[in-house]
């Protein structure tokens, strides 16, 4: 059917599979981290550069266009490298990448530098899922992967509020160069805990064909596009959006984005615990239905921080979870293909939120900022949809969604 028959691993003695887990936790961290870095000071970076808060989020709208070309692309390309040595090149890439950003004196060299740094993006998460199925037995392996993106979690809660308080205090440069230095110390971790000599089977043409014509593989791709898109129509404009409803404060803004962030952890652990005990489809489905009453709370609340920080919990509960979950579930249907499918869940999370992104800038753009949370809820709200049609989709295709 396709030359990705089965994945195989050709490695020497090495550090045990669970200090490599975490060091692709780490890798996470900072990859999510620098993903999401803009969002906390997006407009200090608009002032001090001379442009618009909307032109300004092109660093998260055509970022995502470049991963969501870079992560099927850069997976067809390294299919056939070793994992330890790819992994740990994408984090040399975010290195010299965020460094070269914090140079920046325009807003076209920032632009251009951040989009050469993401292709160290598209590779890292996407290709630590394929590696965990690699080193994980099947039993094992949708918990596995959902603790190894609980980095993206992490940085939500931790670092991108952390990143976006140096951002408003010391300059939004010291925020990239904080970045910088803390990626060589992930990417020095990835390079001793990972074993060498981990490879999968190359990625041909055909497999993408095989994929494209997979009855249920697209349109469970298509969940994460659709909540992606609806989560980052508000999301990348959260630091303004907050101090329209509530007022200006990088402490406020902070809190809260580390308030969904704590949230993510909480839920990303929960979903690590149980993702081998119940079906993927029907958690990510459930987790998309938590997300989209969240995002609603965001749009009708009262604008009170203390209310704020409670809708920002609700949404952030299931918002990283479900990713994790995502790429359990598309492994899970077709585990032959798993660095392929990986690599498009990667894409297709990307391409979501370059979609979002720019909705939401034509949305302010056109001088209608109220719109951003409903719009964001009418889209992850469909999300809950498109994730029911994928598993009745499967059950007729006789492939049960796990």
């Amino acid at each position: 059917m396709t030359e990705v028959a089965s994945a195989t691993v050709t490695a020497a003695p090495a550090p045990s599979p669970g200090r490599a887990l975490w060091a692709l936790l780490l890798g996470n961290l900072m990859i999510g981290t620098g993903f999401m870095l803009p969002i906390g000071i997006l407009h200090h970076i608009a002032e001090d550069l001379g442009v618009t808060v909307a032109t300004a989020g092109a660093l998260m709208w055509a970022a995502g266009v470049t991963l969501a070309i870079g992560a099927p692309t850069m997976a067809w390309v390294t299919s056939r490298f070793d994992r330890r040595r790819l992994l740990a090149t994408a984090l040399a890439a975010y290195v010299v990448g965020h460094g070269a950003s914090a140079l920046a004196t325009d807003f076209g060299w920032l632009l251009g530098s951040r989009l050469l740094t993401l292709v160290g993006a598209a590779i890292f998460s996407a290709q630590a899922a394929a590696t965990v199925a690699l080193m994980v037995p099947p039993a094992r392996r949708a918990a596995a992967i959902a603790f190894v993106f609980i980095g993206w979690s992490v940085a939500a809660a931790a670092t991108v509020p952390l990143t976006s308080w140096v951002g408003a205090v010391a300059g939004w440069r010291s925020a990239f160069w904080l970045v910088a230095v803390a990626s060589a110390a992930a990417m020095t971790f990835v390079a001793a805990a990972l074993p060498a000599g981990l490879r999968v089977a190359p990625v041909s043409l055909r497999t993408w064909l095989d994929v494209a014509r997979d009855p249920v593989l697209p349109m469970v791709l298509a969940v994460t596009v659709t909540q992606m898109t609806g989560a980052f129509v508000l999301y990348t404009f959260i630091a303004p959006e907050v101090e329209r409803r509530l007022y200006p404060s990088p402490t406020l803004v902070a809190g809260l984005l580390a308030c969904f962030g704590v949230a993510g952890v909480l839920g990303s652990a929960v979903a690590s615990g149980i993702a081998g005990r119940f079906p993927p489809g029907r958690l990510v489905t459930i987790g998309l239905g938590i997300a989209a009453t969240g995002v609603l709370c965001v749009a009708v609340v009262p604008p009170w921080p203390a209310l704020y920080a409670l809708a920002f919990f609700l949404w952030g509960l299931a918002g990283f979870a479900v990713q994790s979950l995502q790429q359990a579930r598309l492994i899970a249907v077709r585990p032959a293909f798993a660095p392929a499918t990986a690599a498009l869940n990667s894409a297709a999370i990307y391409l979501g939120q370059a979609l979002g992104g720019a909705i939401g800038a034509s949305i302010i753009a056109g001088g209608h900022p109220a719109w951003l949370a409903w719009v964001a809820f009418a889209l992850v709200a469909a999300s809950v949809g498109v994730s029911i049609a994928a598993d009745r989709r499967a059950g007729r295709a006789a492939a049960p969604i796990p």
